[in-house]
């Protein structure tokens, strides 16, 4: 990070929530920009931590039209793809944010890399990953990754440590955060979200700090507010921003570049030589020769 103003990013995060999800081109931007200039670090906030103890009617297949029609209108006012058939849903999000947590151990590359596939193993897939058998099949070929010494760490003391500790952190919710949501000009404006007797912040939802100050930005936001944020606590700090890779560069480095990144990070042209994947809403690109880009790459399948 740049010593001239120290700008940490708080990003507040699920590995289940769709507008997470449908935010992750914006995102991305910003790391890609901005991310030499910025401390970033990500929460983990426990959208589900256990479905039955809320629903006692949850069952993993049958609730799964409900959970797929609510993330089908997000994706459609959003343009973030995603699949036709969910095949279950969670119980919890609990494994999917310890698996990355596991990670984080093996850099934060492949942290990325792995929360970005659970992502996909949820909304391109429809097969969410939310037990180690699942977690080993959603995560199989995953560039730099030891899926062996992550599933080693999954379910250790210090993973339910640390997703404790984030989780508590989500509910500590900043008390800007309600009059920045009521401002917003976006379709998910990002509210605390009630959580039992508590209230958490809506994923995802970003600080941004700097010498005491913080704004926040819960929710969906564009790209301009973001960097309004940063030039607030940085005056400047856009003529400091990195160029965004080729195309071809970032579908190397990312493996996937769903439509709206495609559009956001590429200018609105695909990589030469990609294979381009359609979903239910928008399309996806990866490597030609990249064996995943068949549908339901998930072959855990039902694995417990």
């Amino acid at each position: 990070m740049s010593a001239h103003a120290p700008v940490s990013v708080t990003e507040y995060t699920d590995p289940g929530c769709v507008v997470a999800w449908a935010s992750e081109p914006r995102l991305r931007l910003l790391r890609l920009r901005y991310g030499h200039l910025v401390d970033w670090r990500r929460v983990f906030g426990l959208q589900i931590a256990d479905a039955l103890a809320t629903d006692p009617g949850f069952h993993p297949e049958r609730s799964a039209q409900a959970h797929l029609e609510r993330w089908t209108e997000v994706a459609r006012a959003t343009g973030a793809p995603i699949t036709g058939h969910l095949h279950w849903t969670h119980r919890s999000t609990g494994p999917a944010s310890r698996a990355v947590i596991s990670a984080r151990r093996q850099g934060p590359v492949v942290a990325d890399r792995v929360l970005r596939r659970l992502r996909e193993a949820l909304y391109l897939d429809g097969r969410p990953a939310d037990s180690p058998g699942r977690l080993r099949g959603a995560l199989a070929g995953v560039p730099g990754l030891d899926i062996g010494g992550l599933l080693a760490g999954l379910d250790t003391d210090r993973a339910h440590s640390v997703l404790r500790a984030e989780a508590a952190e989500a509910r500590r919710v900043h008390p800007a955060t309600g009059q920045a949501a009521r401002a917003g000009s976006t379709p998910y404006p990002g509210p605390p979200v009630a959580d039992g007797a508590e209230h958490r912040y809506a994923f995802p939802t970003l600080l941004f700090s700097s010498a005491g100050r913080t704004v926040v930005l819960p929710g969906y936001r564009s790209v301009e507010e973001y960097e309004a944020a940063l030039s607030d606590l940085w005056p400047g700090i856009t003529e400091e921003a990195r160029p965004l890779p080729s195309a071809e560069e970032l579908l190397a480095a990312h493996g996937t570049l769903t439509g709206p990144e495609v559009d956001l990070l590429a200018g609105g042209r695909p990589p030469r030589g990609a294979l381009r994947t359609p979903t239910a809403n928008g399309d996806v690109w990866r490597p030609a020769a990249d064996p995943a880009a068949a549908p339901a790459r998930s072959a855990e399948g039902a694995a417990r």
